[in-house]
């Protein structure tokens, strides 16, 4: 098996497996408490983890799974549209945005920029509530958005190659992302505390 698919079925597994880690996380917390943007991010991490999958397989298989960027960009909305629901976001009017894109842009261009967006909400809630723990959440989705950008140079452009900067960039926002994760699996099982005290997956 040739090196670049191997990282390719390593950078999605590793994706897949933190996706669907952050949707146990936010379904976990809505059995303690029922918040609207909570089951919002619950939907879309179970879209985004199922998009993954799909794409996993579609690279063992060279099947061609048409839904893939859907699921994607439905679960990279609903993410962006949880997070403006926050009552500290100051960037609702970004709502319009995120709607007309869906219309003007597609694949990889809508992803990277639906990603920049959930980033730029993430960011400015960690700076309004001075909740610095939100900070390698937005970066994870930072990281997100360049990857996908980079795929849409080499489908678009022909940068050879740069694809493969995308597929490590999707490693470390796994990494990033399983970083904000690991500090809530700590207050969850090693402290003994009830969610609804002290657990906040915002």
């Amino acid at each position: 098996m040739p090196l670049v698919q191997i990282i390719n079925l390593l950078s999605n597994f590793t994706t897949a497996s933190v996706f669907a880690a952050l949707f146990w996380l936010f379904t976990d917390a809505l059995f303690l408490r029922f918040e609207i943007k909570i089951f919002l991010k619950a939907i879309a991490f179970g879209l985004l983890t199922t998009a993954i999958i799909l794409n996993l397989l579609q690279l063992l298989t060279i099947a061609n799974t048409p839904f893939i960027f859907w699921l994607q960009s439905l679960g990279l909305w609903l993410l962006f549209a949880s997070f403006i629901l926050d009552s500290h976001s100051k960037l609702q009017f970004m709502a319009i945005l995120a709607i007309l894109i869906l219309f003007f842009l597609k694949n990889h261009a809508l992803l990277a920029v639906q990603a920049s967006l959930v980033a730029a909400t993430v960011l400015n809630l960690a700076h309004v509530t001075k909740h610095n723990d939100l900070i390698p959440f937005g970066v994870g989705f930072v990281l997100i958005a360049c990857a996908e950008f980079f795929y849409f140079l080499e489908r678009t452009k022909n940068f050879e190659g740069i694809a493969q900067a995308g597929t490590f960039l999707y490693i470390f926002a796994s990494i990033t992302l399983f970083y904000w994760l690991w500090q809530y699996l700590v207050i969850r099982f090693n402290l003994g505390k009830k969610i609804g005290e002290v657990f906040r997956p915002y």
